[in-house]
């Protein structure tokens, strides 16, 4: 699957979702950046070719991946967004 392909993906399922999405591409390298919003809370990750030494959660993009695997890992980052929001909302 290659970058673009996955770049679609997850703007079309983030949307599909209800959250808001921020999209920037590194001005380095392949790697692109996101940002899913719900109100004052947000949740960032990226998409690359290569691994890095940063705590960012980073999604492969090589060979190996595979739909199901994109899937899970989308599900995976807005099932943490909906955590951040539940405990913004139960510390009010």
């Amino acid at each position: 699957m290659d970058i673009n392909t996955v770049r679609n993906i997850i703007k079309k399922e983030i949307q599909r979702k209800g959250y808001e999405l921020e999209e920037r591409k590194s001005t380095t390298s392949e790697s692109w950046y996101y940002k899913i919003y719900n109100g004052n809370n947000s949740l960032m990750f990226r998409i690359s070719d290569h691994k890095t030494n940063s705590n960012i959660i980073t999604l492969r993009v090589d060979k190996k991946l595979n739909r199901k695997t994109l899937d899970a890992f989308i599900r995976n980052r807005c099932d943490g967004l909906s955590r951040r929001v539940l405990d913004s909302f139960l510390l009010k």
